[in-house]
């Protein structure tokens, strides 16, 4: 078979490329919460193309059963990138997550009239793609509609997810650069775009306002760039916090001020026993474990009595600690900014500014610290 044409090559790349994620994945599959859903979203993606496929290498007459089985397959992908996008942000498990991958299956259900088209009008529709005939072929421009409907409220919804997750991050842990994600909002908008831009594509083709040949194949390529692209955003190299705290029920009136001022004392002894302070990516979820209490219970209690997020909150002991290694050392103050997660002695200085008047007495570095439970994370 000759390969010359540049749309074979084209897909011949295309196909280079898709094995990248698919290495990343194998790679990285026991160190990811979400890795099951992006293994299935690379090995499936390479299907959105298959029409396209066909008619660049002159298949369709070969295997007309092909043509048309996987349009489905963005609907049900994007529904498994919401599944991971979910494990990433929130700790709490989807509810009816099952119900992400049946919706995808309902639009293969909804492809049945074209799937029972003899293999003669298979091979009309493919080679001569439909341009107006609203009435006639109605239930395939609605299929297109409903299809890319569905994945722009995903986008819209996996979007709002990221932003919140990146706003609440100084809540539930220290070293904000180990986990900051601020990168992948704006790629998740790219999604919208491409399924908003696929709305009104077929708006204008299916009354025969624009006649626009390639506009499924123009669909299909969008769909599949822009699943690549969130693909490998979901692959990037990170650790992983998932919050732990479910902000539409949670409730600061919910606990007395001793209450509170239990919680607090629960955590101060945590972080001083465990030397807390001098762990780099630290956790809400870590801290709560080892000082017995709930990620709600010390969010509240620091939000409440001393005013900070738990960012904040650790900082302080950092400080503490800073300041006890500058009187009694003569370590240099960018050592011991690196040391303790700050990213510049700029910032270290800054935060002294800051944060100087509310050191309390106590060493931090009093006692004997236990087994390091942090270890580990």
């Amino acid at each position: 078979m000759d390969f010359s044409s540049p749309y074979q090559l084209a897909m011949i790349l295309g196909l280079l490329v898709w094995f990248v994620p698919l290495m990343q994945i194998w790679v990285r599959h026991d160190s990811m919460p979400h890795a099951t859903q992006v293994l299935l979203s690379v090995l499936l993606m390479p299907f959105i193309m298959a029409d396209e496929v066909l008619k660049a290498f002159d298949l369709q007459t070969s295997a007309p059963f092909l043509i048309g089985v996987f349009q489905f397959l963005p609907v049900l992908i994007v529904g498994f990138l919401f599944v991971a996008v979910h494990k990433i942000v929130k700790e709490s498990p989807l509810k009816n997550h099952a119900t992400h991958y049946l919706l995808g299956f309902l639009f293969l259900a909804a492809e049945a009239p074209f799937l029972f088209l003899t293999a003669t009008e298979k091979l009309d529709m493919l080679n001569e793609p439909l341009i107006g005939d609203v009435f006639n072929y109605w239930p395939f421009y609605l299929f297109y509609l409903l299809s890319n409907l569905v994945i722009l409220g995903y986008a819209i919804k996996m979007d709002e997810m990221l932003k919140h997750y990146q706003e609440t991050l100084p809540d539930q842990v220290v070293d904000l650069q180990h986990y900051d994600i601020s990168y992948a909002p704006k790629w998740f908008s790219g999604l919208i775009t491409v399924a908003f831009g696929s709305i009104l594509l077929v708006l204008v083709v299916a009354p025969g306002l624009i006649k626009i040949e390639s506009w499924q194949g123009i669909i299909s390529l969008m769909q599949t760039c822009i699943i690549y692209v969130l693909v490998m955003v979901l692959l990037r190299k990170r650790r992983h916090s998932p919050n732990p705290i479910d902000y539409e029920n949670l409730k600061y009136n919910k606990f007395s001020e001793e209450q509170l001022r239990i919680i607090i004392a629960k955590a101060e002894a945590a972080v001083l026993r465990h030397k807390a302070y001098k762990h780099l990516g630290l956790r809400l979820r870590e801290l709560a474990d080892v000082a017995h209490v709930t990620p709600e219970e010390l969010v509240v209690a620091t939000k409440v009595l001393l005013n900070r997020d738990f960012k904040a909150y650790m900082y302080h002991y950092r400080l503490q600690y800073a300041r006890k290694i500058i009187m009694r050392s003569d370590i240099k103050i960018s050592a011991i900014a690196k040391r303790l997660g700050f990213k510049s002695e700029k910032e270290l200085s800054d935060m002294f500014v800051k944060y100087i008047q509310a050191i309390p007495e106590r060493d931090p570095e009093m006692g004997e610290a236990e087994p390091n439970p942090f270890s580990q994370a």
